[in-house]
């Protein structure tokens, strides 16, 4: 999923799946951050999928993680990515491996 404003890419969103989890993960430009961009891209998610996971780095995507999980109570699974992050580059690394195997 994509963001796009008039001149410039606003935001997205990439889904990993992984040993039968779904991981999202989103990116809002620094100009575009606190307007509500991460949150619609998440809802949008949870539309098309019944569980995702999301990983929180700082106070503030951890803040906003924890209180959609309130609003949507079992379709969102949340993480701390910096205790998780080698986990989390396991997954990356694999999920590398696979689309290096299917492009040849």
């Amino acid at each position: 999923m994509v963001i796009m404003g008039p001149k410039q890419l606003m935001g997205w969103a990439f889904v990993l799946h992984h040993e039968y989890k779904i991981y999202f993960m989103i990116y809002v430009h620094e100009r575009y951050r606190g307007r509500g961009l991460a949150t619609c891209l998440i809802k949008e998610a949870i539309k098309d999928f019944p569980v995702i996971s999301l990983a929180g780095w700082d106070r503030k995507t951890k803040r906003l993680f924890g209180d959609l999980q309130k609003h949507h109570p079992g379709r969102i699974e949340m993480y701390d990515f910096w205790k998780n992050v080698n986990r989390f580059r396991k997954i990356l690394d694999e999920a590398k491996e696979k689309n290096k195997k299917v492009r040849g």
